[in-house]
Parts: C-alpha cells; sequence; structure tokens
C-alpha cells in the first residue's frame, strides 16, 4: 500500500504550511474536503463508502491539527484549493474523485477551474455555485420558516439568531457555541428522528475554528460562468428541506456542470449523508464506479 494512504492521521507540507489528512477504507480514492469554512472534519465521516473506496478526509487548514495561516485574509478558496491539490498529488492523482460537502464544494469547483481534467470525478453534496448576499438571505428566510414550522421544540427557535451569531463570532468558543446551536437546522427531522441519539451526539461534538471561517464569511464568489468549461462527470446531490443552501442551488450548480446529474434526497436537509445514509452509499458508490 502506498504510505500517503496507510489507515490513519498523515501531514503533509503545503506552501510551507503543515497540512492532515486522515484514511480510512479501500479501494479506489476519494478526498472528501467537508463543509464551513472552519468546521471540524469528522462529521463527514461516510463508513458506508469506506467498504468501496479508500476516504481521503482532509483536515482544513485553520482546523484541528493543521497548520495556521499568518493573516486570517489568506484563507481563501484559492488557498484551499491548493491544499487540496497538494493532497490529491500525494493520494492519487488523475485516478482520484472529490466529494465537497456544502462549502466544501465551492472548494472543489474552485479546484477544478484552477486545475482542469486533474482528476477523475465530482461529488457535489448541498453545495452551490454561488456565494454571494442572495444565498445568505435565502438562508435566513428558510431559517426563519424552519423555526416557524418546528415551533413546538424551544431550541427550534434559536435557529435564525444562531445564523447570525454564526456570521458574526469573532472567537472559537463562540462559534462552536453558535453551530451547535444552528445545528438541528442541518436536519429535517432533528428531534423526531430514530437517529437522534446519534445527531446529538454528533452535535456535542461539533467544533469550530473562528479565524478561516471570517475570512470565509466574507469572500464572494460565483463560478457559473466558469464551470460550463468543465468536462470532468459530476453528481450533485441536494436535501429537499435544505435550509442552508436550498434545492434551487443545487438546480444551477446542474444546469452550470455540462457533465452532471442531480440527485435530489425527499427525505433530507443538509446532511443526506447522515439523514439517509444507505441511499447516499449507494448513490455515490454507483457514480464513482461507472
Amino acid at each position: 500500500m502506498h504510505e500517503a494512504l496507510t489507515p490513519g492521521a498523515h501531514s503533509i507540507t503545503v506552501d510551507s504550511i503543515e497540512q492532515r489528512y486522515h484514511v480510512h477504507g479501500a479501494g479506489p480514492v476519494c478526498v472528501v474536503h467537508p463543509g464551513g469554512p472552519g468546521l471540524s472534519w469528522d462529521h463527514m465521516r461516510l463508513p458506508g463508502l469506506e467498504s468501496s473506496n479508500t476516504m481521503v478526509y482532509v483536515e482544513p487548514i485553520g482546523t484541528g491539527e493543521s497548520g495556521r495561516l499568518p493573516e486570517t485574509d489568506l484563507y481563501t478558496l484559492s488557498r484551499y484549493a491548493s491544499h487540496l491539490r497538494g493532497i490529491v498529488e500525494a493520494v492519487g492523482g488523475r485516478g482520484t474523485a472529490l466529494l465537497g460537502h456544502s462549502h466544501g464544494g465551492l472548494v472543489l469547483q474552485q479546484y477544478i477551474t484552477t486545475y482542469p481534467d486533474s482528476v477523475r470525478a465530482l461529488v457535489l453534496v448541498c453545495s452551490t455555485p454561488a456565494e454571494n448576499e442572495e444565498l445568505i438571505r435565502d438562508a435566513e428566510d428558510s431559517l426563519s420558516r424552519f423555526a416557524e414550522q418546528h415551533a413546538q421544540y424551544g431550541e427550534a427557535t434559536d435557529v435564525a439568531a444562531a445564523f447570525l451569531d454564526a456570521l458574526t463570532a469573532t472567537g472559537d468558543h463562540t462559534l462552536t457555541q453558535a453551530m451547535r446551536r444552528l445545528f438541528p437546522a442541518y436536519f429535517r427531522d432533528y428531534w423526531d428522528s430514530s437517529s437522534h441519539a446519534s445527531f446529538f451526539k454528533l452535535r456535542s461534538a461539533i467544533t469550530a475554528w473562528a479565524e478561516p471561517s471570517y475570512r470565509g464569511r466574507f469572500e464572494r464568489a460565483d463560478f457559473r460562468d466558469h464551470l460550463i468549461r468543465v468536462r470532468t462527470p459530476a453528481l450533485v446531490i441536494s436535501g429537499a428541506w435544505d435550509p442552508i443552501i436550498s434545492p434551487r442551488w443545487s438546480r444551477a450548480l446542474e444546469v452550470s456542470l455540462p457533465e452532471s446529474r442531480l440527485v435530489q434526497f425527499p427525505n433530507s436537509a443538509h446532511m443526506p449523508h447522515l439523514e439517509e445514509p444507505d441511499t447516499f452509499s449507494r448513490i455515490v458508490t454507483e457514480f464513482l464506479m461507472r
């Protein structure tokens, strides 16, 4: 086995900064970039894919044990894509597939438009081709509706405020608490689901770092005009009930990517890999094995 792909934690150096990643499973290589920016990586563990793929989980710069950049303004999509490129080159090059969730999907779009034809496939989960004020307003409106629809659960009424607190947090503790308050809105049935205990455990473990998040909140991007030139096969996944990145943004991704297919998960919000894990694993596996 290639040393860079032995199970466990690994470190490489990209532009003089330590970049950590974690390897689980066996089979063709798929590199996973989590959402955020500034969130811990482990909420993106995909055990259902690890049985047939070598899953390489990125621990983004500015989080966990990965290195820190000297200035907050350096945490850009271009920098994340550069670090992702370093990992891809270390673990598999052109034969690698990429999977990105939410903000991680934006990193993948930056990557593929900067390094075209450098990987074999893309999986974009609950992501968007544009990060702008319209996306933020859309999320605010959706979260307000979520709060109204789940008003019987007291903490549901706090999710809209939590979203705004996450956008303005300047400290790690404040941001972590805001993300934990917001977390129920990431699920269609956070309180009623048979998986509530595991969702609650994951929520309690969420950790966030404000330094990369602060820069990411203010970076604006629109890849739609650039994606039309991408010929890498792409699977676009959305959750029908997602209040963070509503399904219309996933549809915009599908329209922008010529070689893409959209799959909407009818019983999921922002976390289809956790809400419908068996279906998620099957669909992604079939796509990667095509």
